[in-house]
């Protein structure tokens, strides 16, 4: 089953559009959860300041490999 994960920084409104903000998305077919939020968190830890992110949201359909992310990602 591919998996999916996109990191952002909010969105902003263009007309209609929600536009999402600095998007980077982050997929795979063969890696395992664990590799996939590692790759996650590695990729936040270089992008961003990480003591200074007020809020991470991890959304999905409930999925025990996107729970694990709260494993990896702090706030």
């Amino acid at each position: 089953m591919p998996k999916l994960i996109y990191v952002h920084e909010g969105n902003y409104t263009k007309g209609n559009r929600h536009i999402l903000k600095n998007v980077y998305y982050i997929g795979c077919l063969g890696k395992n959860s664990e590799e996939l939020w590692l790759e996650v968190a590695e990729y936040i830890d270089k992008k961003y300041d990480v003591k200074n992110i007020e809020r991470v949201y991890i959304g999905g359909d409930g999925a025990s490999w996107i729970k694990e992310g709260l494993n990896w990602i702090e706030k």
